[in-house]
């Protein structure tokens, strides 16, 4: 995962763009796929920000790597908090990270890593249960004891429906056999 410091006084957009075999080294039948960009939004907040603590998540710090999830494969689930005060938070923030409701992960974020006005990206790996089905919520909850008195506690759960990768299941002629082979 690629990581960029934005400099202080950025003003403008950034676009980032990620190229897939840029030399073509690899002979596929469409090469117009192999490169992606997004631009990302710089948010200029001066002398704003809140001198008491004040944390948020909305559902665009939410990820999912892979997008599209097997059941039985390993994920990675990402949420990239907010510290909305222009100091760090005093004592460690709690996180959990649910699917469906169920808390699969309770953890603490070590309030030194919450810098002023900064994200804090969290993550943890995941097995994807055999038995998840289509449409599943992944949310996180920060704070979920509200020992931060906040502005507001509105934007402490974020969620997102998890996508499936839809089995992709293929036969031709020389899959199929019997035996014995003259019945």
């Amino acid at each position: 995962i690629p990581s960029y410091k934005i400099p202080n006084d950025r003003t403008e957009p950034l676009i980032f763009t990620i190229v897939l075999d840029p030399y073509d080294q690899l002979a596929e039948s469409d090469e117009t796929n192999n490169i992606a960009s997004i631009t990302i939004p710089i948010q200029n907040y001066g002398d704003y920000g809140t001198s008491t603590p004040n944390f948020s998540i909305s559902p665009s710090d939410l990820a999912i790597i892979p997008k599209l999830i097997i059941p039985g494969c390993n994920i990675e689930l990402i949420a990239a908090i907010r510290n909305n005060s222009v100091t760090k938070p005093n004592k460690s923030l709690r996180v959990q990270f649910k699917i469906n409701g169920t808390v699969i992960k309770d953890f603490e974020v070590n309030s030194a890593t919450f810098h002023p006005l900064q994200y804090r990206r969290v993550a943890i790996d995941w097995k994807v249960p055999s038995d998840l089905t289509e449409n599943s919520l992944f949310e996180v909850v920060i704070d979920p004891e509200h020992e931060f008195a906040e502005d507001d506690e509105n934007d402490n759960i974020a969620s997102i429906i998890l996508k499936m990768a839809s089995p992709e299941l293929e036969i031709t002629e020389d899959c199929i056999s019997w035996s014995p082979t003259n019945p």
